[in-house]
């Protein structure tokens, strides 16, 4: 699902490159009817089937033609590419216009408070995750350094293959390890040097704005799928009034034109699970 955000600037920059585009071949299009009159200056009346051959003795006539012929190719190429670009920008005009209708009829308010509260879970899970990711980072990188100063040493130049490919291997898995332990936190960590007792130290940061803006991103997935899941049973929905939010989960039941559902969310948990997450189960009543 693209952002409202993202759909809107590719629309702008669609509607830019069209606007260029169509300037250029409009330039390009005069300029083919001032070296038509610059023929016609020479006695020639340049027509569509004027064969160019014939004037090979007349250079000037003759490459004026052929910049004719190379203006009006690149008058069909542009063309082709507005036509192109017209396409890409009627595609991102309708899926704009069918995301703000999804944004506006976001409207169930215990969803939405609900999927708040999971945003909120989730911003104060990576905030208090980041002084372990920071120790666990340090870590890493000591252990890679220290591994890339042995490979660029006498020792590791000089150390069998065996052991290079073993050196090489225990890198790898201590990369993939931390990878798949801290992916999910260092996406959204950044730092600044500040000047500390003499020197320059890293010092980390979540960046809230980016994390804001994929939270929010994907609370708008978790409404959707709910809203959709629920649809698929009762059609319209007519009464969610009886959905509640207790113990952090959401559950009720809705009414709407063609029967109605159950709404059950659960927390998910697991070995790989680092952060609050939930499944949402939806069935017919």
């Amino acid at each position: 699902m693209a952002s409202i955000e993202f759909l809107t600037a590719r629309i702008a920059k669609a509607e830019e490159t069209i606007s260029k585009k169509q300037n250029t071949i409009e330039k390009k299009q005069a300029l083919i009817g001032k070296k038509i009159a610059k023929l016609a200056k020479m006695g020639i009346s340049f027509t569509e089937e004027t064969d160019k051959y014939q004037y090979r003795d007349n250079s000037e006539a003759f490459w004026t033609m052929c910049d004719i012929g190379t203006l009006k190719e690149d008058i069909r190429r542009g063309s082709k590419e507005i036509e192109e670009k017209q396409e890409s920008l009627e595609k991102y005009q309708k899926d704009l216009e069918m995301e703000l209708h999804k944004k506006n009829s976001r409207n169930i308010q215990i969803i939405i408070d609900f999927l708040e509260d999971w945003k909120k879970q989730n911003i104060e899970y990576y905030q208090k995750a980041l002084p372990n990711f920071v120790k666990a980072y340090k870590e890493y990188a000591s252990a890679n350094r220290a591994y890339c100063d042995w490979q660029n040493s006498r020792e590791g130049i000089e150390a069998s293959k065996e052991e290079r490919k073993a050196r090489r291997a225990e890198d790898r898995d201590r990369r993939e390890s931390f990878k798949m332990a801290w992916g999910w936190l260092s996406a959204y960590t950044d730092y600044k040097a500040i000047y500390k007792d003499g020197g320059y130290e890293r010092e980390y940061f979540i960046d809230m704005n980016r994390l804001q803006k994929d939270l929010d991103q994907e609370a708008d997935r978790k409404y959707d799928f709910i809203i959709e899941r629920t649809k698929e049973i009762v059609t319209e929905i007519t009464d969610a009034t009886a959905l509640h939010v207790h113990g952090g989960q959401l559950n009720g039941k809705i009414i709407g034109t063609t029967g109605s559902a159950w709404i059950e969310t659960i927390g998910a948990g697991g070995y790989n699970i680092q952060r609050f997450h939930f499944r949402t189960l939806v069935k017919a009543l």
